[in-house]
């Protein structure tokens, strides 16, 4: 069980669509962060 979600995430992370998603969520993140510092100064 273990190993098959290990192959699972490792074909995961290895796809470049999901790595675009990735970056995509962290620039989101740093978005939406730096839009509520914008906020609160």
């Amino acid at each position: 069980m273990i190993k098959l979600l290990a192959k699972i995430s490792g074909i995961f992370h290895r796809s470049p669509y999901v790595r675009g998603l990735q970056t995509l969520k962290t620039k989101s993140q740093r978005m939406i962060a730096g839009f509520i510092l914008f906020k609160f100064r």
